[in-house]
């Protein structure tokens, strides 16, 4: 990994009591994805910009995640609900406090791929971020945020869906004929790798990432006119460490970029192509290089009353 993560790291609250991993689900969010964000109510709604082709809509366990069906709905459930707020961080993180800060953000749908609802979670963790070198705005830039949940049984996890059949498609006729029918196809199991995590990406797979398009796609949807430079923010900060990550693990599920992750998986497939092995021989492959610090990927935003 590069130099730049050998610098001050911040976890979450060290008098916290400890977390049960076993019982943990973090959501993991990348891309272009607006938040609305009204602490008056139990549920934070996640908003997919419709970014067309260029991007790529996908959610699911890591490197298992699927397409999510255009004009979809979908609601997590069974969990621990929790209190977090954006809100809470709105001094110290680029939040949208509504137009002339009057506390309110209208939403419009009209570029929104899917929706996502969220009950509250217990922590809202930040676990990318950039600051600005020059320090004329001291708030930070969140590019990858996290929620924290606790669960109690596994099995219970699920997303519900509702489809826009008008947008999207019928659900597949090959599907296991045992899921549910109105439940996207994430399933977490008592043996995945703890603590659970569940990625939602609307980013590039192959083209040059453009953090400003996906930032002011997300910021349109709140009615954001605040037309932040992205750029300005150009020192990164590491921010919190997820409770049970080490570092390959943050590298992997925070850190790499999809195109980058498909760059990497491609670059693979042609050595081994090139050269492969012999059946039973081990087969060494590099892992991707580390993002460049002055390389943000496609920043969320939040806003709604506060």
């Amino acid at each position: 990994m590069s130099e730049r993560y050998k610098g001050e790291k911040r976890s979450t609250d060290d008098d916290a009591p400890p977390i049960d991993l076993d019982h943990t689900l973090f959501v993991i969010f990348h891309g272009a994805i607006a938040f609305y964000d009204d602490p008056v109510l139990p549920w934070i709604d996640a908003l997919i910009a419709d970014l067309r082709d260029d991007h790529v809509y996908v959610c699911g366990k890591f490197l298992g995640e699927l397409r999510i069906p255009a004009g979809s709905s979908m609601a997590l459930s069974g969990l621990i609900p929790g209190e977090a707020s954006f809100d809470t961080d709105r001094l110290e993180f680029v939040h949208y406090p509504g137009p002339a800060d009057t506390g309110t953000a209208n939403v419009h749908l009209d570029n929104v791929y899917s929706r996502f609802m969220f009950p509250r979670p217990d922590a809202i963790l930040h676990a990318f971020n950039f600051t600005q070198s020059t320090g004329k705005d001291p708030r930070k830039l969140c590019i990858v945020p996290v929620f924290q949940y606790r669960f109690q049984d596994v099995d219970d996890l699920r997303l519900r869906m509702f489809l826009n059949f008008g947008l999207s498609c019928a659900p597949d006729p090959d599907s296991s004929a045992d899921s549910r029918g109105d439940s996207f196809h994430w399933a977490p199991e008592s043996g995945d790798p703890t603590p659970l995590t569940l990625h939602i990406r609307a980013e590039e797979d192959s083209k040059d990432q453009q953090p400003e398009r996906d930032f002011h796609a997300a910021a349109q949807i709140l009615e954001d006119v605040s037309n932040l430079d992205v750029d300005l923010w150009d020192t990164f900060d590491r921010g919190d460490i997820l409770p049970g990550f080490n570092g390959d693990r943050t590298f992997w599920e925070i850190d790499l970029s999809l195109s980058d992750r498909v760059k990497w998986l491609t670059g693979v497939g042609a050595a081994v192509q090139r050269h492969p092995p012999a059946a039973g021989t081990p087969f060494a492959v590099t892992a991707p290089s580390a993002p460049r610090d002055d390389a943000p990927s496609c920043g969320p935003d939040s806003g709604g009353p506060v």
